[in-house]
């Protein structure tokens, strides 16, 4: 199977999907990662990108150059791009609810382009107050411990609270937690189609 991560930023499906894209590499699903911008504040961070995708040993990558915090205004270059991405069995993107407005618009462009694909967003803890899991992903500790090694990659994002690995192992036991099962990861189902 064929699996599409969406990631507005470098590091957001990382930072929400990352132990999952390595239990589903695990599984031999082919994996491919999308990001929609690498610079941030000016800084082009495309190298420590490349590098956390490598330890999360993803088939291939595409980056494109839209500009940080200003996606909404290319709402429509955003949806023509994404048509080009078809034939996954599986898509996961960034929720259209989350409240910042770069994710939420890659959400909402996502929901129209893949509405007759199996779709699964997901959210960020401090982009959202209110978090529903209808989808769970049952991990191991050695999936959490290669997300945190990946996530380390991103050295221009260490000092931010959320790339804190004691923080990235919480999240995995509350959510494992919510199923009985010591980590997991949590996203909400939109499409599943049989």
């Amino acid at each position: 199977m064929k699996y599409l991560f969406v990631s507005p930023h470098i590091d957001d499906s990382d930072l929400a999907c990352g132990a999952t894209i390595v239990d589903t590499v695990e599984r031999g699903h082919e994996v491919h990662v999308l990001t929609l911008s690498t610079v941030y504040e000016g800084i082009d961070l495309l190298n420590e990108w490349v590098d956390s995708m490598k330890v999360l040993q993803v088939h291939s990558t595409f980056a494109m150059g839209f500009k940080t915090r200003h996606f909404h205004e290319s709402y429509d270059e955003i949806l023509q791009s994404l048509f080009s991405f078809n034939g996954y069995d599986f898509i996961f993107a960034p929720s259209s609810t989350d409240f910042h407005s770069d994710h939420s618009t890659v959400g909402r462009a996502c929901e129209r382009v893949f509405k007759n694909d199996n779709l699964i967003t997901y959210q960020h803890h401090w982009n959202s107050r209110e978090l529903k899991y209808n989808y769970f992903v049952q991990l191991e500790k050695r999936h959490i411990d290669k997300k945190i090694e990946a996530l380390a990659c991103y050295r221009s994002q260490a000092h931010r609270n959320y790339m804190n690995p004691d923080y990235i192992l919480a999240n995995a036991v509350n959510t494992g937690a919510m199923i009985g099962h010591k980590y997991a990861e949590g996203f909400n189902l939109i499409n599943m189609i049989t």
